[in-house]
């Protein structure tokens, strides 16, 4: 049995996270130690927290209290003496990269977003950073297919653990309804391209738009739609992702879209929706000129839209409110999707990059 820390920046844990965690926990000790960004205190007694407020989406409140919880880190790895690090995103790789240089531990980056931003400058200096700090890693999990090649300097051992979904998901059967319900269920983000799919629908009185989940636009969304008073939208909050398969059975169609401008790594991200849709078979809207989208496209298992495009967006509505059949078509394409969808699958090779290290 070794012991891992596990080292995060947001609480609560993402769900792969927490799959990783539990699935490493099963034969090691693993210790967490993770960021509550929030007001609200947290005490959980499986983590080690630290709290300070930093708003999801303000960089310079992360970073006024960064040095803080390096510290905090470090005063952990010094009282736990783990054999493993297990840094999850850049951020924390390159804090634990700073530590490994005084203490004695393997070294593993959990990439399960690659550095994406609009800026260019910013996205050069955090893309030098991540390299550096890659000098002290000793293997990378990667959370999706189409990473491994923007890595070809890295030759040590490299997994790739997709954001494939957890066999015990239960489902619900489908529920009837008089409109047509587009949702969005995940971490709120990317506001300007939700507010293009609710300014593409505003209009459609047979659409309703549902928005579950909690996220860095959150605040901003719930003003926004108050402020613009659309009658068809409802934002619910944050949900228990094990029950997740009740808000599908609610929706006819989900939406999946992201950023895929050149200058945007997001264009190469397998989104844990990809695998979700086809398990509950509900068909998903995803950004074109992706790698995700592509795949959709190439499986005939959805749709895909320029982001920024509101008349795009409102002509692939309509043509599938016109069309229920196509619908009907990518539903069974789903049925017979032949790859593997759930994260037990590719469990053995976390644990054996864990047993090596």
């Amino acid at each position: 049995m070794k012991k891992v820390i596990f080292l995060d920046s947001s609480y609560p844990i993402n769900s792969r996270n927490e799959r990783i965690i539990k699935v490493i926990n099963k034969d090691h000790h693993v210790k967490v130690i993770t960021w509550n960004r929030t007001k609200d205190t947290i005490t959980n007694t499986d983590y080690q927290i630290f709290n300070r407020i930093a708003p999801y989406g303000s960089r310079f409140k992360k970073l006024k209290y960064m040095f803080q919880y390096y510290s905090f880190i470090k005063k952990e790895i010094l009282s736990f003496k783990p054999e493993i690090v297990i840094a999850s995103n850049w951020d924390m790789l390159f804090l634990a990269s700073f530590i490994k240089k005084k203490f004695h531990f393997n070294l593993i980056y959990e990439n399960r977003d690659m550095i994406s931003t609009s800026n260019s400058l910013v996205k050069y200096s955090l893309e030098a950073i991540e390299r550096i700090s890659l000098k002290n890693v000793d293997s990378m999990i990667l959370a999706s297919r189409f990473f491994e090649d923007k890595y070809p300097c890295f030759k040590r051992k490299i997994i790739v653990l997709e954001n494939k979904i957890p066999r015990f998901l239960p489902k619900y059967e489908n529920t009837e309804s008089v409109v047509f319900r587009i949702s969005f269920i995940g971490a709120v983000r990317f506001f300007d391209i939700l507010k293009n799919l609710l300014e593409a629908t505003k209009d459609l009185s047979n659409v309703e738009i549902k928005i579950h989940g909690s996220g860095a636009d959150n605040e901003r969304l719930i003003k926004y739609v108050k402020d613009c008073n659309f009658p068809n939208v409802v934002i619910t909050g944050q949900f228990n992702y094990n029950l997740i398969g009740e808000l599908y059975a609610n929706t006819d169609l989900v939406w999946s879209v992201y950023p895929n401008t050149e200058n945007s790594n997001k264009k190469f991200v397998m989104p844990n929706k990809y695998f979700e849709s086809i398990y509950f078979e509900t068909p998903g809207i995803f950004p074109n000129s992706t790698k995700a989208g592509e795949l959709v496209e190439e499986q005939n298992i959805g749709y895909t839209v320029n982001p920024y495009d509101k008349n795009e967006i409102k002509a692939k509505i309509l043509h599938i409110l016109n069309d229920r059949s196509d619908l009907s078509t990518k539903v069974s394409k789903m049925r017979n999707y032949k790859e593997s969808i759930f994260f037990e699958d590719d469990s053995e090779k976390l644990k054996e990059l864990i047993s090596e290290g």
